[in-house]
């Protein structure tokens, strides 16, 4: 309704004169003005719904009542300096054309901002509030609070209807529109993700896909087993003519045993009287296709000193002890012959 009777309504007040009677109340006079049937002295006043800062003159002087928060004869109107500057930044959005939309306010009064049925929608956006930043940091705020100076910009925020309160939803064959913000909702599928599982030797894996939770849509796609992957062998010798390589596979249940094909050798030091020798037998065997290897090195025991026949001692391998034992190898044996090399010579 273009004018509403306040009698019970706040919200609904505009630009009228407030006169003090001699008895010191403050009464409102205008157009439609009507004296109530109680006698009282208060009166009714009919405007356009919506407008909530009411200005009077009063002896000359500017007064205001922001007239959304009280209502004109219970509460005397504040006395006012200069208006300031209201600007509303829509960021996209419209005003409804019937609603009252105040673009300047007073520090002493201050005023509600627009709400949300002020504000037209807009398909697929949710009204989010205003804010005092450009950037929607904080909180939104509802109102230009009594104390504020000077002039005031707001920032409307327009949030992405999700469309989970609509009480229309689309099917996985039809449409809807969302009830909530009017967008055109396509037919879709109520996905579900599955995360994707790799394959083991024995088990199939998948990628990762999705269900509906209404149909039977699916992306799966099965990955096969890979089967066993195994390893490198470890070799186990049973002695330089026997060795057999065990396979055993990454994922640890299976194991596999071949004997070598083959077992050549090779001699890598030989032994001396003082010192060990090495010799180096090398297994081979084939399998999945490859040649694997595996080596095991035996040590020689070291020939041992020869015990000298004449003197009773043990000769080395130095070229002295050498020389020294080759002459009592000599004198041994021509004394074995019973001759002695000195009475010879």
């Amino acid at each position: 309704d273009e004018n509403l009777n306040v009698a019970g309504l706040i919200n609904a007040y505009r630009k009228a004169d407030v006169i003090k009677t001699v008895d010191g109340e403050y009464v409102i006079e205008g157009e439609n003005v009507t004296e109530n049937n109680t006698g009282a002295r208060s009166y009714f006043y009919t405007v356009p719904y919506g407008s909530q800062t009411a200005t009077f003159t009063i002896d000359g002087e500017p007064y205001a009542i922001n007239v959304r928060s009280h209502e004109p004869n219970s509460y005397p109107p504040v006395k006012v300096g200069a208006a300031n500057a209201v600007t509303y930044e829509l960021n996209g959005g419209a005003f409804k054309a019937e609603a009252a939309i105040e673009n300047s306010y007073y520090t002493e009064i201050g005023i509600d901002l627009p709400a949300e049925n002020d504000v037209e929608k807009r398909v697929g956006l949710l009204f989010g509030g205003w804010y005092d930043n450009a950037d929607f940091a904080g909180d939104p705020i509802t109102e230009i609070p009594e104390g504020t100076t000077g002039d005031v910009t707001v920032y409307l925020k327009w949030i992405e209807c999700d469309h989970a309160a609509s009480t229309a939803q689309p099917t996985c064959t039809e449409g809807a529109v969302c009830t909530v913000c009017g967008k055109d909702i396509p037919a879709c599928h109520d996905i579900v993700e599955h995360a994707a599982q790799a394959p083991t030797c024995t088990q199939v894996g998948w990628n990762a896909y999705e269900t509906c939770t209404r149909c039977d849509y699916s992306t799966y796609e099965e990955l096969p087993a890979t089967g066993h992957v195994y390893d490198a062998p470890e070799w186990q010798w049973e002695d330089e003519a026997h060795a057999v390589a065990v396979f055993r596979c990454i994922c640890g249940d299976s194991e596999i045993t071949a004997p070598a094909n083959a077992i050549d050798s090779e001699q890598l030091k030989a032994p001396t009287k003082r010192k060990d020798g090495v010799t180096r037998y090398t297994a081979s065997v084939q399998f999945e296709g490859k040649t694997y290897t595996g080596t095991y090195d035996q040590t020689i025991p070291a020939l041992g000193l020869t015990k000298c026949p004449i003197c009773g001692k043990t000769h080395g391998d130095g070229f002295l002890d050498t020389m020294l034992f080759l002459i009592h190898s000599v004198l041994y044996f021509y004394r074995s012959l019973g001759t002695d090399l000195i009475s010879l010579i």
